[in-house]
C-alpha cells in the first residue's frame, strides 16, 4: 500500500501546475546538443534572437515581444514546411507527424477565427505578420504494445515549433516550442491568444460564458439560438472537437489523455447522427454553417462539460451555443450527440422525410482506366504503371481524397469511417515521403505537376457497439469481427490530366488482431505503398531522411 502511494504521489508531483519559469537559450541547452534545449528538440536559432524563455502549465516554452502593434489585424498562415524530425523516427511516426501537423494548423486557424476582427489573409502579400510552424517529433504508439500493454504502452507524443515573423524586418514577434502528450493542443493555443490579441490591437480573450437569455433545462444545461435561426439541409460541416481546461495538473493530463478520445469520440458520433439526419455533409463542400465543440474539466465541476458552437462559414458569426451536462455514464459521447443532434435538426429548414444523400465531390478528372488494374505480387493488390511515369526532378502534389462511393447499402458506422480514412490519408501520405529525405523530388500539399489523389470505394466495418457483434466477437476470439476496406489511389499529370499510375487494395481486419480498417489504412499507406510508389517513379526508397540531431 505504501509503494502504491508513494507512485501516486509522485505522479501526482509531476502534473501539478507550476508558476511561470524564465529559462535562458544560453544557459539550459541539453546535454551534448550545442544550445538548443528541450533535449534537443529546441533550436533556438530557428526562431531568432528574442526575451528568455518562459514556461507555464499551458506552454513548454514561449516568449513574446512588448510593445508590439500591427498596423493592421491580419496574418497570414504560412502552409507547414514538410516534417522533419530533430530527433529519431521511423515512417509511421512521419505519417503521425504529418497527420499532427494538419490537425495543429486546423486549430490554429479555427481559433484565429474565432478572435472577432482578426483576419486571415489569402496571400502572403496582404499583410507583412506571417504565422510559420513546423512539427520536430512525432511518436506513433504501435498496435502490438497498444494491444498488448494497453495504457501502460503511453500516449501518442507530438512536439512542434511555432512563430509569428514580420517579414519586412525577419524579426520574430512571438515564440513557442511545445509539447503535447495525447493529442490536445487547445491549452496551448489558449497560451498564445492573449499575446497575439495584444499584438493584433483585439481586447483581451472573454471566458466561455452562455448569454442571459439562455434556455436552462432540468439538469443545468443550457442552449441559446438566435431567433429565426434556420439551417439549410446539407449546410453543416462538423469540424474536430477538442479537450480543453483552465487548470493545469491532472486536468492537463486528462485532456490529452481521457479528454481527447471523449472529444473525438463526441465529434464521431454527432457527425454520424446529423449526417444520417441530412443536416450535416461529410464533403466538406460550400458550407453555411460550422459546428465545433470540446470536452472542458476543471476542478470546480464534478464532471465535463460538452460545448458546442455553430458560426455562419461566410461571417464567423456565432449563432449557437450550447453546454451539456450529461448523467456519468458509459457512453456520454452517444448521449451528447442525441441531445445536440435532436435539437439541430429542430432548427433545419424544411426536414426531410427521408434521410438526405450527401452526393460525392465529383474529381476534377473522372477514374478512368480502372479495367487496366490487374493482380500483382508484393506491396499492392492490383496496380498498373504507365511507362512515362517519372518522379525525379518533379513536385508531387498529394491532393485532398474524393468523397467516399460506397454505393446505398453502406449504413451511417460505414460513412463516417469511411470519411475518416479520406480526411486523414492524404497527411499520412505526406508525412510518410517526408520520411523519406533524399527522394530526389519535391512534395507539396497545395500544388504540383504530378498529383496524387486516392477515395474509398468499399468499407465494411463490423460495430463491436452492437450487442450482436459483441458477442460474435467474444464467442471466437475476434474472428467473428470482420472489416474490409478497398481503397484507390492514382498519380495524374496535373497539367494534361493523363493517369500516370492506378493502384487497388483491399485491407482486412479483425478486432482481435487490429485497431480496424483506418490503422490498416496507415500503415499500408505508409509501410507499402510510399516505397512501391517511389519504386515505380524510379525514385529507390531511402533508408529515412537525414536525422537533424540523433538524441534516443
Amino acid at each position: 500500500m505504501r509503494r502504491w502511494l508513494l507512485v501516486l504521489g509522485c505522479v501526482w508531483m509531476s502534473v501539478l501546475p507550476c508558476p511561470a519559469q524564465v529559462f535562458s537559450p544560453a544557459t539550459q541547452p541539453g546535454p551534448g546538443t550545442g544550445d538548443r534545449l528541450d533535449h534537443g528538440l529546441l533550436d533556438p536559432a530557428w526562431f531568432g534572437q528574442g526575451p528568455p524563455w518562459t514556461h507555464d502549465w499551458r506552454a513548454d516554452f514561449l516568449w513574446a515581444r512588448t510593445g508590439v502593434r500591427w498596423e493592421a489585424p491580419m496574418l497570414y498562415l504560412v502552409p507547414w514546411e514538410e516534417p522533419r524530425f530533430l530527433s529519431t523516427g521511423d515512417v509511421l511516426d512521419y505519417a503521425r507527424g504529418g497527420e499532427v501537423a494538419e490537425a495543429i494548423q486546423g486549430l490554429i486557424r479555427t481559433r484565429l477565427k474565432a478572435m472577432g476582427d482578426l483576419r486571415l489573409a489569402a496571400t502572403p502579400q496582404e499583410t507583412p505578420y506571417h504565422a510559420v510552424g513546423r512539427l520536430v517529433e512525432a511518436r506513433h504508439i504501435r498496435q502490438g504494445s497498444s494491444a498488448t500493454l494497453g495504457p501502460m504502452a503511453g500516449l501518442p507524443t507530438q512536439t512542434w515549433d511555432f512563430k509569428v515573423v514580420d517579414v519586412r524586418t525577419g524579426q520574430t514577434l512571438l515564440a513557442s516550442h511545445h509539447r503535447s502528450v495525447g493529442g490536445s493542443a487547445a491549452t496551448w493555443f489558449t497560451a498564445l491568444e492573449r499575446p497575439l490579441r495584444e499584438m493584433a490591437g483585439l481586447p483581451p480573450p472573454q471566458a466561455w460564458d452562455m448569454p442571459p437569455d439562455s434556455q436552462v433545462l432540468e439538469d443545468r444545461s443550457r442552449i441559446w439560438t438566435t431567433p429565426g435561426l434556420q439551417l439549410p439541409p446539407g449546410g453543416l460541416v462538423v469540424r474536430g472537437w477538442t479537450a480543453d481546461t483552465d487548470t493545469g495538473g491532472l486536468w492537463k493530463v486528462w485532456t490529452g489523455g481521457l479528454g481527447a478520445s471523449l472529444a473525438t469520440q463526441t465529434g464521431q458520433a454527432i457527425l454520424d447522427r446529423l449526417t444520417r439526419g441530412g443536416l450535416a455533409r461529410l464533403d466538406g463542400g460550400d458550407p453555411t454553417h460550422l459546428l465545433d465543440g470540446q470536452v472542458f474539466t476543471a476542478p470546480r465541476f464534478l464532471k465535463p462539460r460538452y460545448r458546442a458552437w455553430v458560426t455562419e462559414a461566410a461571417t464567423g458569426r456565432v449563432v449557437a451555443r450550447y453546454e451539456f451536462l450529461p448523467p456519468l455514464s458509459t457512453n456520454p459521447a452517444g448521449a451528447v450527440a442525441e441531445r445536440l443532434g435532436n435539437h439541430l435538426q429542430a432548427l433545419m429548414a424544411a426536414p426531410p422525410t427521408a434521410p438526405v444523400p450527401v452526393p460525392p465531390v465529383q474529381p476534377g478528372v473522372a477514374w478512368e482506366g480502372l479495367d487496366r488494374l490487374q493482380s500483382v505480387a508484393g506491396a499492392v493488390d492490383k496496380a498498373w504503371v504507365s511507362p512515362r511515369l517519372s518522379l525525379a526532378g518533379r513536385t508531387l502534389h498529394v491532393a485532398d481524397w474524393d468523397a467516399a462511393d460506397l454505393g446505398a447499402g453502406a449504413d451511417g458506422h460505414d460513412r463516417m469511417l469511411a470519411s475518416f480514412i479520406g480526411l486523414r490519408a492524404p497527411a499520412w501520405l505526406f508525412g510518410a515521403l517526408a520520411w523519406h529525405g533524399d527522394r530526389g523530388f519535391g512534395i507539396s500539399r497545395q500544388v504540383g505537376g504530378l498529383r496524387l489523389e486516392g477515395r474509398v470505394v468499399r468499407l465494411y466495418q463490423t460495430d463491436p457497439r452492437k450487442f450482436g457483434t459483441a458477442m460474435a466477437g467474444a464467442m471466437t476470439l475476434g474472428l467473428a469481427t470482420r472489416s474490409e476496406g478497398v481503397l484507390q489511389l492514382r498519380v495524374l499529370d496535373a497539367a494534361t490530366g493523363e493517369t500516370l499510375a492506378l493502384v487497388e487494395q483491399t485491407l482486412v481486419s479483425f478486432q482481435a488482431a487490429s485497431d480496424g480498417i483506418p490503422y490498416k489504412s496507415l500503415k499500408w499507406l505508409a509501410q507499402d505503398l510510399v516505397p512501391w510508389l517511389l519504386e515505380k517513379g524510379g525514385r529507390p526508397a531511402a533508408q529515412g531522411p537525414q536525422i537533424v540531431n540523433n538524441i534516443d
